[in-house]
């Protein structure tokens, strides 16, 4: 079965080029159908440079969509080829492992597990190969599977608020997500983003304390 990534990019070309090229160093990345899907603006010339220069295909929309059409058309799109799909923004840096993460997550999920994550703002001193499950959604890259795109979440996308939405299915299903308890995202969108109203905010908030280096790519997965 085909391999789908997509990433959102709409504004922020340095944030969009280091995606690249942290994308361009994950194990497995060559496996993958990766498509951009560029949000017209003044900015999406450069973006798709930027995005082509990786060998990155390209999807340009006829009009702008806003964030949560723009992650909508991006599922939509992966669905087309492959059953379970991951989804990056512009600002979610992936760690070198994070393919194999999302890959090992979503054939160990339980029927309960609504999306896989690929973050985890602190990971203390957590083994870098333990995962949890939790009660929650959160939209700093993260995967999910055709039939529960269909069934739960399309039919009650909020494209104004698309993360909330997700949280209030989720909540309302009792679902949760699949997370690795050493971030295999970094978010780097401490400027220019949609809720972050300050470096600072996103420094307490949004920035993972600790992300899995190089040296602790894992293929065996336990669960704390």
């Amino acid at each position: 079965m085909t391999k789908t990534l997509t990433i959102s990019g709409h504004r922020r070309p340095d944030y969009f080029a280091r995606v690249m090229e942290a994308l361009e160093r994950c194990d497995g990345a060559s496996e993958y159908r990766v498509t951009a899907v560029l949000d017209p603006s003044d900015c999406t010339d450069q973006l798709s440079y930027i995005a082509k220069s990786h060998g990155i295909a390209v999807h340009i929309p006829g009009q702008h969509l806003g964030c949560g059409a723009a992650i909508r058309y991006c599922m939509e799109l992966g669905f087309e080829a492959s059953d379970y799909h991951v989804h990056l923004e512009d600002d979610t840096v992936p760690s070198r492992d994070a393919l194999r993460w999302f890959e090992w997550a979503g054939r160990q999920a339980s029927p309960m597990t609504l999306t896989v994550s690929g973050y985890n703002q602190h990971g203390g001193g957590a083994p870098a190969n333990a995962y949890g499950w939790r009660q929650w959604f959160t939209p700093w890259g993260w995967a999910t599977w055709r039939d529960h795109w269909e069934k739960y979440l399309l039919p009650e996308w909020d494209c104004g608020f698309w993360d909330g939405g997700v949280q209030r299915i989720r909540d309302k299903l009792g679902m949760g997500e699949m997370f690795p308890r050493v971030s295999r995202i970094q978010n780097v969108g401490a400027t220019r983003g949609a809720f972050c109203p300050s470096e600072d905010f996103h420094r307490q908030n949004h920035h993972a304390t600790r992300v899995a280096t190089p040296d602790e790519s894992v293929e065996r997965w336990i669960a704390a």
